[in-house]
């Protein structure tokens, strides 16, 4: 039997942190691993969508219709050009000036046909860690109902140590205040 990974919590005050101290859960998100992020809304399950056991993982932690789309987050505005190469619709670019950093999700027309949701967290933890990571970042919803604390988050529906088996662990990013 192998021995199961512990969960590592990093503990960041959002208003004042050193990025570096981001730097095991940088990793771990490269390593095709799962990270648990706080959002401006609720903390969420992160994983790398170009490792498709991280992917495989993520979908077990979501919660939602079978196939529906992993949101890909982004952690800078100019990102959304890797992710989309068409021109963006004029009423989606003034959802972004508008909206963006923030809560709002946008579905984005691909040309197969699926569509890609992306969003661009107002958080700045979140935000500063998807930077650093530099890969495609989907993070479905930490917990039924979602987690809003990093403790909640630490008793998501699936427990840490329950999914990971021999993968890399799952580190949180845990902000000291909500936002």
């Amino acid at each position: 039997m192998s021995e199961v990974p512990s969960t590592r919590v990093i503990t960041v005050d959002p208003q004042k942190f050193d990025p570096a101290s981001l730097d095991p859960a940088v990793e771990t998100l490269r390593k095709g691993g799962l990270v648990g992020i706080p959002t401006d809304t609720v903390y969420g399950v992160a994983g790398n969508l170009d490792e498709p056991e991280a992917v495989r993982r993520l979908e077990e932690f979501r919660k939602g219709p079978e196939g529906s789309l992993l949101t890909v987050h982004l952690g800078d505005r100019d990102e959304l050009r890797k992710i989309i190469p068409a021109p963006v619709p004029a009423a989606a670019q003034r959802l972004i000036q508008r909206f963006w950093p923030g809560p709002l999700t946008i579905l984005f027309p691909t040309p197969d046909g699926a569509g890609v949701a992306v969003r661009y967290p107002n958080h700045r933890v979140a935000r500063e860690l998807l930077k650093r990571a530099g890969v495609r970042v989907g993070a479905p919803a930490a917990g039924d109902p979602p987690a809003v604390t990093g403790e909640e988050a630490l008793r998501a529906r699936r427990p840490p140590r329950a999914c990971l088996g021999g993968a890399p662990r799952l580190c949180l990013a845990y902000a000291a205040e909500a936002r």
